[in-house]
């Protein structure tokens, strides 16, 4: 997904899992993920 469009955040909730294809979302995402595994161990 190269395309960068203006969506209303409605429309993105509904097609969240197409939203999770962004680069953005994907980088998000690893962050919390480590962030919830720092936590965890400690």
């Amino acid at each position: 997904m190269t395309k960068k469009t203006t969506v209303s955040e409605d429309l993105r909730l509904k097609y969240r899992y197409l939203d999770m294809r962004r680069p953005q979302m994907q980088e998000r995402m690893v962050f919390r993920a480590k962030q919830r595994q720092r936590f965890v161990v400690i």
